[in-house]
Formats: structure tokens, C-alpha cells, sequence
């Protein structure tokens, strides 16, 4: 890969990160309360435990916000409690092997460029 082109990707990776932040900083601040009842009072943990999901899935979160209105109440909240009331852990299930598997493939990736760059260190 040239270099113009790498610096190209670093950028606009960079630019993806930065309005991946401003968007997390802005729902941080202005509404993650209001999506979901269920993070009314959230710890500061929490907050940070989401906010990599918040960057990196700005684009979502933004066409959800725009798709409703800004930030409001959630259309769907999961049924938490009560007889009968069971959460999706099929698609629980599915989208953390689809998780474990990306990583894996990324990890091989990685360490196969690493092991075949043909350039001596330094």
C-alpha cells in the first residue's frame, strides 16, 4: 500500500472517529436517559462501557435519532419482568459468535501482516 493511500485511510479514519465522539459526547449529554428507561440513573461505569459502541456505531445511532425525532422515549424496551416475558437470547446468542468470530479474523489478519511484511524492523 503507498503511502498517499494509507494516509488517506489514516484520515478519514480519524474523521469517523472524531464524529463518532462528538456523537456519543452528545448523547451522553443529552438524552441516553431518555432512550431507555432502563439506564435512568446508570453509573459512570456504564456510560463508559457504552461509549465505544456509541463511536463506533455513530451512524446508526444517528439515522435512529433522526428516524424518531431527536432523542425521545424507545419505541421497544425488553420485557424485563414478569411471567412469560423472555429476552431474545437467541439473537444474544448469534451476534456474539458473530463477535468472537470477527476478532478472531482480525486477530489472524493482523498477525499474518505482521509476519509477512518482508521489511526488516526499523
Amino acid at each position: 500500500m503507498t503511502v498517499p493511500i494509507a494516509s488517506g485511510i489514516a484520515v478519514l479514519l480519524a474523521l469517523y472517529a472524531v464524529v463518532g465522539i462528538g456523537t456519543a459526547v452528545f448523547v451522553h449529554a443529552r438524552g441516553i436517559d431518555n432512550r431507555d428507561s432502563d439506564v435512568v440513573g446508570g453509573s459512570i461505569g456504564f456510560r463508559i462501557l457504552v461509549t465505544p459502541g456509541l463511536v463506533a456505531l455513530w451512524p446508526v445511532v444517528l439515522r435512529a435519532m433522526l428516524r424518531h425525532g431527536g432523542i425521545g422515549p424507545a419505541a421497544y424496551s425488553a420485557p424485563h419482568d414478569g411471567p412469560g416475558h423472555r429476552l431474545p437470547h437467541r439473537r444474544h446468542r448469534s451476534a456474539i459468535l458473530a463477535m468472537v468470530v470477527a476478532i478472531l479474523v482480525l486477530l489472524t489478519l493482523g498477525w499474518m501482516s505482521l509476519n509477512t511484511s518482508g521489511n526488516p524492523p526499523g
